[in-house]
């Protein structure tokens, strides 16, 4: 079995009447590269770009390599450049499109996917970057004068086993592109999934599915354009074609576990760590608090912590009711992979990767206020953390991170050690109680403290996990570039997991 690919990226026009493509060439080198790790040789790759993919070549490169495969082999085809549709016909446009003559100096789409229909081959897949609509003004869309017609190609791909395509955007939107990645959007997040980086594109952990790729995309593009604060546009990826029960877009297993292997002591060590955010609340302000029947607590003890459990059930259940929202919208989790407790003064998720908890608690400083602890505990796959879904579904964000030691450390013992340091931007802080050590690092901002059990990392206000964890790991780095804290035992850290 042959796994062959047909690649054209089209960044600029001969006809200069023709916007540029904003990060075409970038995009089909990506893709090359992520073809390759999946598996397809070199040669096996046709790659066209710019004055490459002119009308003629593609045509005829591309009608040689189709009529070269037999049943068993897979082909895969890349698009992106400017597209558009005329008289319900789509087509992609070419290096040698002409403005005014558009449609005889373009490519029909539909007689592309005709040939991969007809062939001999039984798996054909393609990845078109170029639905989009309206003229464009710059080079960040990739639509010409019209747009593609979704419509046209689902009736062509409908009840076509085998051969299923996948496309930036819905045919009354644009297909977007973006300095700070480099790439087009759509493209990035495909090269994304392709590469074992989405955690959520996979199945089984290892595996990418038309299902599985279409869910990620549709929900990773539009979450994308938000970030990066492209106002006033909507990008809805979209996928046709009659999918069969074992249709396989790719197998990344090895990639992923190569990654697992190589992967940084930060995401190693989150198997042992408890990630956490506070928040400060006045008793008055809790939704079963009744003014003149109810007092302000002076004293923080267990009738006072009952009263607050009491009289934040609505917090409590709505916070719960947010975080199981937002796991099934944006990891797509589903009910049967969600556990969900709710007790007083407290609730907790359990979910396939991680668990998440919540409670109150009287403030035992100020018992006028109350905190509540969200924290995530028992993560099983780091990768996770990292991943835009589980931002976008924690979004409030986090600002501590625990990490415990596989034994208890003597404060004292590590307190003498740490004093030998000399280093003028290494500062630390104790009391006579010997709990705790506080290590303040000139130019770092965030607090280091060690206990006996565990050391902590914190920020001053929430931020979203995948900002919070760069930080730790630049904490991390600080802490192992002095000999004193390299033997701190962190659990995670030699024991290969």
């Amino acid at each position: 079995m042959r796994k062959v690919a047909f690649v054209i990226g089209i960044e600029e026009y001969l006809d200069k009447n023709i916007n540029s493509v904003g990060f075409a060439q970038n995009d089909v080198l990506e893709i090359v590269d992520t073809l390759k790790r999946i598996g397809l040789a070199e040669d096996e790759i046709t790659t066209l770009v710019s004055k490459g993919a002119t009308k003629t070549v593609i045509n005829s490169k591309l009608n040689r390599l189709i009529s070269s495969l037999t049943e068993e082999d897979i082909i895969y085809f890349y698009y992106a450049g400017h597209g558009f549709s005329k008289d319900n016909i789509n087509y992609i446009t070419c290096y040698d499109t002409l403005l005014d003559d558009s449609v005889k100096t373009s490519i029909a789409l539909q007689d592309i996917i005709k040939q991969f229909k007809e062939s001999t081959n039984k798996k054909s897949i393609l990845f078109i970057d170029s639905c989009s609509s309206g003229l464009p003004l710059d080079t960040s869309s990739r639509g010409l004068y019209s747009h593609l017609s979704e419509e046209e190609l689902s009736k062509f791909l409908f009840d076509e086993e085998g051969c299923i395509c996948f496309s930036a955007c819905k045919d009354d939107e644009e297909s977007h592109s973006h300095q700070s990645i480099k790439h087009g959007i759509w493209s990035f997040h495909v090269i994304q999934a392709l590469s074992g980086n989405a955690p959520t594109a996979l199945e089984n952990g290892n595996i990418i599915t038309p299902a599985s790729l279409q869910n990620y995309l549709s929900i990773e593009v539009p979450l994308t354009l938000r970030r990066l604060k492209i106002p006033g546009y909507i990008q809805t990826p979209w996928m046709n074609g009659a999918l069969s029960r074992d249709m396989l877009i790719a197998d990344v297993g090895h990639i992923v576990n190569e990654k697992k292997q190589k992967k940084a002591p930060i995401v190693r060590q989150l198997k042992n760590a408890i990630i956490s955010s506070v928040k400060i609340e006045s008793v008055r302000s809790l939704s079963g608090f009744v003014k003149g029947s109810h007092k302000v607590p002076n004293e923080a003890n267990g009738a006072t912590q009952r009263f607050i459990e009491n009289i934040s059930k609505n917090e409590i259940k709505d916070i719960v009711n947010d975080i199981h929202n937002g796991l099934r919208k944006y990891l797509k989790y589903k009910r049967r992979d969600i556990e969900v407790s709710l007790d007083m003064g407290n609730a907790s998720i359990s979910a396939p990767h991680f668990e998440y908890h919540v409670e109150v608690t009287i403030d035992q400083d100020d018992p006028s206020k109350v905190t509540f602890h969200e924290f995530i505990q028992n993560i099983s796959d780091g990768y996770i953390i990292l991943s835009d879904a589980f931002n976008s579904a924690f979004e409030h964000g986090f600002n501590s991170i625990k990490f415990f030691f596989q034994d208890n450390i003597s404060i004292k013992d590590t307190i003498d050690s740490l004093e030998e340091i000399d280093d003028s931007k290494f500062e630390l802080k104790y009391d006579a109680s010997y709990t705790k050590i506080e290590i303040n690092i000139d130019g770092y901002n965030a607090d280091i403290i060690i206990e006996s059990d565990k050391l902590v990392i914190s920020v001053i206000r929430p931020v979203a996990p995948k900002i919070l964890l760069p930080i730790i790991e630049d904490g991390l780095k600080h802490i192992n570039s002095k000999e004193q804290l390299k033997m701190l035992p962190l659990i995670g850290e030699d024991d290969g997991t």
